[in-house]
């Protein structure tokens, strides 16, 4: 089984502009509280491996000008771009 990668972001606008940003990735968003929602997506289901979905993720943020709270593939955590 693939790793699901997991974006945490922190409000509606980040976390629309990243599912846009993913579209054709089969991503879809979970909003955990006001300021906490998870942006999921498997990478065998988006036909790109993780490391793809990385660097799309990547060019999302530094597009938007934003910095997720947290991205993990399967159980490891990714160190954040500053």
């Amino acid at each position: 089984m693939t790793d699901v990668v997991t974006v945490e972001t922190t409000n509606r606008w980040e976390t629309s502009s990243l599912l846009r940003k993913l579209r054709g990735c089969n991503a879809y968003a979970i909003q955990l509280d006001h300021g906490r929602w998870l942006v999921r997506t498997v990478p065998e289901e988006s036909k790109l491996g993780a490391a793809a979905l990385q660097v799309l993720i990547a060019e999302w943020a530094r597009e938007e000008g934003v910095r997720p709270r947290a991205i993990q593939v399967g159980d490891a955590i990714v160190p954040l771009v500053r």
